[in-house]
This record gives structure tokens, C-alpha cells and sequence, in this order.
């Protein structure tokens, strides 16, 4: 009897931590889904968990150009940099990715 309510009280505590896990993935929070899975049940919990939004990660990524010149940053292609076209110089611009948080 008393080893059933034990493996049972682990159970529960590792599918609330489990879903405070997946809960830092949400606007909800981790914190929040494991109180409520504690307190309430992870049934419960799993049901604020999934009702809950995605948190956006807030980072995504833009294609620029380089001048390896004057290493200035363009958003626009360009065959060549145009402030070193200004001074007489042709510089091909390097595409590459740039992560914008």
C-alpha cells in the first residue's frame, strides 16, 4: 500500500516537471505549469499547457550584403558597393546572414 502511493507521488512530480519543461517554451511559464500540476494536476496542468501560446523566440535572421572595403552592411543586392563605386573603387559585396534578435 505504501509503496504504490509512493511510486504514484514520483510519477506525478516527474510529469509535472516534465510539463514545466515544456512550459518554458511557453508565455505561460514553467513556473506556472508546475504549481498548477502540483496543486491542481499535471490533467490540469497538460490543459493550461496546451492552451497556453508558443513564446516567440524572438530572434530570426536577415540576408545582407558586405563590403569587405569599407565593411559597410547593405539589405538591398547590389553587383558592387556603392560608396566604394563613389570613389572610384569596384568592391563585390559578400552576401551572408545576419541574426537580429
Amino acid at each position: 500500500m505504501e509503496i504504490e502511493f509512493i511510486i504514484v507521488l514520483i510519477l506525478y512530480i516527474i510529469v509535472s516537471i516534465f510539463l514545466s519543461i515544456e512550459g518554458t517554451r511557453r508565455n505561460i511559464g514553467g513556473l506556472a505549469i508546475f504549481i498548477i500540476s502540483i496543486f491542481l494536476t499535471p490533467v490540469v496542468g497538460m490543459i493550461f499547457l496546451f492552451t497556453s501560446p508558443r513564446r516567440a523566440t524572438g530572434m530570426h535572421y536577415v540576408k545582407q550584403y558586405r563590403c569587405k572595403r569599407c565593411k559597410f552592411n547593405f539589405t538591398e543586392k547590389h553587383d558592387y558597393c556603392p560608396i566604394c563605386e563613389r570613389e572610384g573603387v569596384k568592391v563585390e559585396l559578400e552576401p551572408r546572414w545576419m541574426k537580429i534578435i
